[in-house]
């Protein structure tokens, strides 16, 4: 990713979603100087109108395919569930040699789909920030969300190892600590330290619900109200769902390996136990 003629490492880039996390990268590409034009894109007007408000983007259009033309570096700051069908609208009118890459953490999967239907979509490589926009919308956004953080970065066959470098100087260039991880490890980091800790958390809000627990100020309600379901989830789980799945067995072990530490061996509730002769047992 070679510096423009002003020291800038783009003319042109394009922020596809202008949400929070979207709007972050757009904020630090325009706050260091990175580029001398930042694109939004985005289907709602409401979103863009805001992130050019706020001084995120110097313009916005809804229309995945307009924002991109000749852009040097595009970022699909879209869930999962969008990442395919906005890239086949976008990825034809990308300018050829643009670098091109997300902040969903696009599973290998996913990414093979891509790159085998989507030929204009070859610079194609996964990226993930490892951060959690507690809030949605460009008014949550801010370039201290991700200055400083972690971002990784996949590698593997499929992406073209220029293409892995070029991802990594820009999230680098962006303030961000970057790691580049072969896919396999870069899965199970992404399901490990964010969609699996969103899974179990909307997993205890379905029993809070069926059991009828008065959370109150109690460490259930803060955890609750602390975590926020992303849009896309269910896609999310989908595409993450054999490591989520090997992640709860885990779980599932780690807490029998500590009931039994504890002596806990026995299978019966300690208060449901009822001694042979007792009130409660003759009744």
């Amino acid at each position: 990713m070679a510096e423009t003629n002003s020291g800038r490492l783009f003319r042109r880039v394009t922020v596809i979603g202008t949400g929070a996390v979207g709007c972050s990268v757009a904020s630090l590409v325009r706050g260091r100087g990175l580029a001398t034009e930042v694109v939004g894109v985005d289907p709602q007007p409401s979103h863009l109108e805001v992130a050019r408000r706020l001084g995120f983007i110097h313009r916005g259009v809804e229309d995945p395919a307009r924002g991109v033309m000749g852009s040097e570096g595009v970022i699909l700051a879209v869930p999962l569930d969008k990442m395919f069908i906005t890239l086949e609208k976008a990825a034809p009118q990308m300018r050829p040699g643009a670098m091109l890459t997300c902040t969903a953490g696009t599973p290998l999967r996913l990414c093979k789909q891509i790159l085998a239907d989507i030929p204009t979509a070859a610079n194609f490589v996964s990226s993930f920030p490892m951060i959690f926009a507690g809030s949605r919308g460009p008014e949550a956004a801010s370039s201290g969300l991700l200055l400083d953080q972690q971002c990784l970065v996949g590698s593997a066959d499929e992406f073209q190892k220029e293409q892995v470098d070029r991802v990594k100087q820009f999230w680098t260039a962006l303030g961000m600590k970057c790691t580049v991880e072969d896919m396999d490890k870069f899965e199970w980091s992404v399901a490990g330290r964010h969609y699996w800790p969103l899974i179990v958390t909307s997993t205890v809000a379905q029993m809070a619900r069926q059991h009828g627990w008065e959370a109150g100020d109690t460490v259930l309600s803060k955890w609750l109200e602390a975590v926020v379901e992303p849009e896309g989830l269910e896609r999310s789980y989908q595409l993450n769902a054999s490591k989520l799945s090997g992640l709860l067995d885990e779980l599932g072990k780690q807490i029998t390996r500590r009931r039994h530490a504890l002596g806990g061996g026995t299978t019966q509730p300690m208060l449901a136990a009822k001694k042979p002769g007792s009130e409660d047992a003759q009744e």
